[in-house]
This record gives structure tokens, sequence and C-alpha cells, in this order.
């Protein structure tokens, strides 16, 4: 199956994988709110990296199924932690069956 890539604005409701890269300051205090703001996400999590960087700045990358509109809440509500710089949000592969199990 082929990989589809769409933006925040192009992902409607669709169910599927959705990736969120965030990129942030302040070290794990920044990874510890994203993280308890993402528990609050009906999304369910199956993959989670992060890379601190030597110049403060961390890349945050969440994977997990669920649906547009909750994937879309999630990043809105990242966007407006004073330590975020960026939030990407896409759906990497739709799913019109169901999750896996």
């Amino acid at each position: 199956m082929e990989a589809v890539e769409m933006g925040v604005e192009e992902m409607g409701n669709a169910r599927g994988l959705y990736e969120l890269e965030v990129e942030a300051w302040n070290g794990m205090d920044a990874v510890m709110r994203i993280v308890n703001i993402a528990r609050r996400a009906k999304l369910r999590y199956t993959e989670m990296r992060t890379v601190f960087e030597p110049t403060g700045r961390l890349r945050l990358r969440l994977m997990g199924w669920g649906e547009g509109s909750e994937a879309r809440w999630l990043a809105a509500k990242l966007e407006r932690m004073p330590e975020v710089y960026r939030v990407e949000a896409r759906l990497l592969r739709p799913d019109e069956d169901a999750f896996p199990a």
C-alpha cells in the first residue's frame, strides 16, 4: 500500500494512521507537556520518537491511529503551546475498514 500524505486541511475526518511532527524548545519539560496533551486525544499511539539537538531544540514525532478530527484537535492544541515552534500533521495511511488489531 502506498503512503498518502495530506496536510491538516486536506485530512477531513478520515480514519487512519497519522503522523505529527513537533519542533519545540525547553527539553524534557516540553516533552512532558506535549505527552500530557497527546494523552487527551482519542488516538491509539504506535510510536513516539524524540531527538534533542545541541541547540536546545527538540524534534518529537508521534504516530497514532484515529480520526482526522482528533489529529487536527491535537495539532491545534500543540500549536498554542508557547514553547512549540512548529507542528505538522499528516495522514500517512487511510483505513476505511477498521483499525489494526
